[in-house]
Formats: C-alpha cells, structure tokens, sequence
C-alpha cells in the first residue's frame, strides 16, 4: 500500500516516449592509459594531399635522399600545419615520383612547383613504438579498407615494384580510393616501366653499373658526370659515393690546369711587352711559347678541349707564332736588302774613285772632283742604309 507508484501508473501508457539513460564514463587517470596513434587521433597513417597554385607549404626537411626524406619543423599556422603534418613524417611521394629514387636537388626543385601531390606516411608516437601495434587494453589500431588500400600502395611504391603496385591499384579502386590518388599510383606505375619493370629496373641498374666503373676508370668528367645521371635515373646506389668522389677529383685537376694555362697565358703577354719596351719588337722568347703550348695540351686532355680559355690561350699562342715568324721573315728580307746595299756601294766605289794608274789611258781625266765628291756622299749613306 505505501508502495511509490511508477511513471507508468501515474502519467499512463499513451504519448510516453522512452527514457534513454546516460551513464557516467569511469574516469580514467590520463597518465595511465597509452598516446594514441595517428589512426586514434584521426590521422590517416598514409596522408595524400594536394597542394594548390600560390601555397607555401610552410615545413622543412630534416634530411634528403639517400636518406629518408623526414619533415624536421612545421610553421604554427601554415598549410601543412592546417593539414595536420607534424614534426617526424616521411615524404614519400611527390607527383606520384618516389622521392627515395629523386637527387637532392630535385626533391626542392618539385616541392617548389605548383600544383603538386604530396604522399606522407603519418609518424607513430613514441609510446605506439614501444607496445608496437598493440594498445594496453588489447585493441588494435582502427582499419579500413581504404586505409588499407593506401598502406598497400605506399608499400608498393617504396619496394619499387610494378607488379605488386598494379595489384594494390586494382584493390584501392574496388574499395573507392579516390581518383587523385589512383592517378599519382598510375604515373608512379609508369615511372617504374609499368608491371614486370622491377626485372626491366634491375636490368638498367647493371647497365648503369657498368657504365659507372668505365667512366671511374677512364678519368674524365664529362663521362663520370653523364654516368652519375644514368645510374640516379635508373635507381642505383651502389658506386654513386665513389663516382662522386672521383669526379670532384677531376674537377680539382681541371681547375689546377686552367690556372697554369691562365698564368703561361700572362707571362705570354708580359714578355711581349717587355720585347716592346727594350728592342721594339713584340719577340717572345720560345721557351715561353713552349710553356704556352705545353700548358694548352694539358688542359684539351683534362677539360675534353670545351673550354672558352683553351680557345683564348689557342688563339694568342697563333697569333705570337705568326708574329714570330713574321718578324723573322722580315730581319731576312732586311737582312738581303742589306747585302744588296753593300754590293751596290762597292759598285759605286769602282766606278767613281780615281784611276790608282793616275788617269785614262787618252790621258784625260774622266773621274774628276765631281765624280769625287758624288762618292764620298754616298757611298757612307748606302752602307749606313
């Protein structure tokens, strides 16, 4: 009879709708329970992301390949703050290009165009490295298929296989991956020769091998620079260390040669000068030729003869020859016309001094004072000439 009566018995069946009650979560000490990964905190753990004409990315790279190309800082508030990368990502991918397979210098050149397409692999926690895959209350890490789909495709493409990639582009669009990320798969796919390109990829990598240890060998840095491209192109690593290291030594040897050839080229020119202000002739010595054309073979042999220096130095070593021979040419012409001179001067002297038997035969005196005085005029002028 005391009995309190129910909500039912006092208000009736009719228009009651029913009460949904809201229990009290337990709460939970925060330092106790483990850092969620990027899948917990809404992170994909593959991020594939489009970046628009006039963005600055706003990130900075902490390393490049060979190395992992890994994000070092974020700008607080810049747009790959507002898509959530963060400090520890990987780029993977740009336009759909492995960046692991990229140079240096041309993982800058391609974050600089626009548009582009980046792929990130989202880093895990320090906590989710140490208990691994596992959570503390023995879930595991959310999945989808499309997550799956995209963890597939990265795999793919950081393994380098064709094969393999053309599989996981088939199951990303039974799944619905989106088409902007089926479309950066498929230029990847082409960029490795398509399926069957990793055997096709090994083949070029031996070639390219091949061509490194020729070009090492033969020491010239025209054919060790164009062996380097081949081989980043065709994905080796092997080697690319030592052939570096032998180019920059025949670099080194390059500009020794062009500064030898700059400093023959100087002594050159100050010699002639030299000859001009002591003898009034531009005469260089020929050993200082010599040095010139000795210093010229030597820089054709270590700079493959492509040089605009080479060029001067050649020009001024034929044009101080042909001085030299035409100088010589006219100290003999002089030197004949001299020897004429003397002849002529001789001549002079027969016929104008006096008779030693004290005149002609007649008796008369053809060779008067006139005949004389016309002699001791001339003939000093002509021997001095």
């Amino acid at each position: 009879r005391n009995k309190r009566p129910s909500l039912r018995e006092r208000h009736g069946s009719v228009g009651i709708a029913p009460i949904a009650v809201r229990r009290r979560r337990r709460s939970t000490r925060v330092g106790a329970m483990p850092r969620p990964s990027p899948a917990e905190q809404g992170r994909s753990p593959h991020m594939i992301l489009q970046v628009g004409q006039g963005v600055d990315l706003g990130l900075k790279l902490d390393s490049l390949p060979p190395s992992p190309a890994i994000i070092g800082a974020v700008a607080p508030g810049s747009w790959a703050h507002c898509h959530d990368v963060r400090r520890g990502d990987e780029l993977l991918a740009i336009d759909g290009a492995a960046v692991a397979l990229m140079a240096p210098h041309d993982v800058s050149e391609r974050l600089s165009q626009r548009p582009v397409q980046l792929v990130i692999r989202c880093e895990a926690d320090p906590v989710d490295k140490l208990v691994g895959t596992e959570y503390d209350d023995g879930r595991g890490p959310p999945t989808s298929p499309r997550s799956i789909a995209h963890g597939r495709l990265l795999t793919a493409l950081t393994a380098h296989d064709g094969d393999a990639l053309e599989r996981a582009i088939d199951a990303a669009r039974a799944v619905g991956v989106s088409e902007a990320s089926l479309q950066a798969a498929q230029r990847a796919l082409h960029a490795f020769g398509g399926p069957g390109g990793a055997a096709r990829r090994k083949g070029m990598q031996q070639v390219a091998a091949d061509k490194l240890a020729e070009a090492v060998a033969s020491q010239q840095e025209r054919a060790i620079d164009a062996a380097i491209l081949f081989a980043i192109d065709a994905g080796l690593e092997d080697g690319l260390a030592e052939a570096e290291q032998e180019l920059a030594k025949c670099r080194q040897v390059r500009v020794q040669a062009l500064d030898a050839l700059i400093a023959a080229m100087e002594r050159c020119v100050i010699e002639s000068e030299s000859s001009v202000a002591l003898t009034g002739s531009a005469a260089v010595a020929p050993d200082v030729l010599e040095e010139l054309r000795r210093r010229i073979l030597e820089a054709q042999r270590v700079c493959d003869g492509d040089e605009d220096t080479i060029d001067c130095a050649t020009k001024l070593l034929r044009f101080e020859e042909q001085r030299v021979a035409d100088l010589r040419s006219t100290r003999a012409t002089v030197r004949g016309q001299m020897v004429k001179l003397e002849g002529l001067a001789d001549s002079f002297q027969k016929i104008l001094a006096p008779d030693a038997g004290g005149g002609s035969p007649d008796g008369a005196q053809p060779n008067g004072p006139r005949a004389a005085t016309l002699f001791d005029l001339s003939a000093p002028r002509i021997r001095q000439a």
